[in-house]
């Protein structure tokens, strides 16, 4: 993909137009590069830093955010700018200033720097794969135009790189890597509908429900149709 981004800026159009900000975009993976969330391989780490699919529902959806790119420090001391690249992770700050040569103390100049548009979602195994339970799910980080594109609720495919990140307990560096997914597609599944014959005693049983509630059960019928959905998905009650 970079490599196809750095061929899009170095080419050059009959007209008056850059493709400097270009992105390239790879998407439609066959079925064995398509996985739900946790149905992989044996060997997870085999397939970190490769191209692939998860294909599930979107559980979470942070709102919109900047993550800086490129942020620009101006030393308090003499003034000059030292420009760091930003790549996501950890937060890079200079050693020393590129003038004085003094380890600061620095501040960011936020017109000088760059930013991008981000979003986090959390994708679950689809409730006919997961049975209703507590299904694995995969953390997805997206950037740019393919922010918000999804909601909790939806059922997607995000094409992506799979990454490895090592988890911390108490602050600490432990041994465990767990995977998240690098998006850059995401494609929205259309819903699926079934024809649903009601029978009159059907029909019966939902007006006394609707009527009467459950026997021995204080919920009304928002909170029992509610809690009738994804059932192992708990604490989402406005989404549900």
């Amino acid at each position: 993909r970079i490599y196809a981004e750095d061929a899009l800026a170095e080419y050059d159009l009959p007209a008056d137009v850059g493709l400097g900000n270009a992105n390239v975009r790879v998407y439609n993976h066959p079925a064995d590069r398509t996985f739900y969330p946790g149905h992989y391989p044996d060997h997870l780490h085999d397939i970190a830093g490769t191209h692939l699919a998860i294909e599930g529902q979107v559980e979470r959806a942070s709102e919109k955010f900047s993550r800086i790119t490129e942020a620009a420090f101006v030393c308090e001391r003499c003034g000059t700018t030292t420009d760091i690249p930003q790549d996501g992770s950890d937060f890079q700050e200079p050693h020393e200033c590129a003038g004085c040569e003094r380890q600061g103390p620095f501040s960011i100049d936020f017109d000088d720097s760059a930013f991008i548009d981000a979003q986090r979602l959390r994708i679950a195994e689809p409730p006919e794969i997961s049975k209703g339970g507590n299904g694995a799910h995969i953390d997805v980080a997206l950037e740019d135009d393919v922010v918000k594109q999804a909601e909790p609720g939806d059922k997607v495919v995000i094409s992506g790189v799979l990454h490895l990140e090592q988890q911390t307990e108490s602050n600490s560096k432990t041994a465990r890597f767990e995977p998240y997914l690098d998006g850059r597609v995401v494609t929205r599944k259309e819903a699926e509908f079934e024809d649903i014959e009601i029978t009159d005693e059907d029909e019966e049983k939902i007006q006394a429900i609707a009527a009467n509630g459950i026997e021995d059960d204080d919920r009304d019928i928002f909170e029992l149709a509610r809690d009738s959905i994804a059932p192992g998905v708990v604490e989402e009650d406005n989404p549900k």
